[in-house]
């Protein structure tokens, strides 16, 4: 713990390589529930006729992306 409150470079890699991984875990959580979102929606906006569902993915997108 002392070498990472003086800053050594192997703590700050460190740091860098856990960041990197929570970040890509993130990702893949956000895609996962992008993709079951999407199936469900699809098929119940096209079996009730449900215009608003482009609104909703332009939207899911959106918030994906950004």
């Amino acid at each position: 713990i002392s070498e990472c409150l003086v800053g050594s470079e192997m703590c700050i890699r460190d740091s860098s390589y856990q960041l990197a991984a929570v970040r890509s875990a993130l990702s893949s959580t956000a895609r996962v529930i992008l993709k079951d979102h999407l199936e469900h929606c699809i098929s119940d906006a096209v079996e009730t006729g449900d215009d608003t569902f482009i609104e909703e993915l332009n939207t899911a997108i959106d918030k994906y992306i950004n």
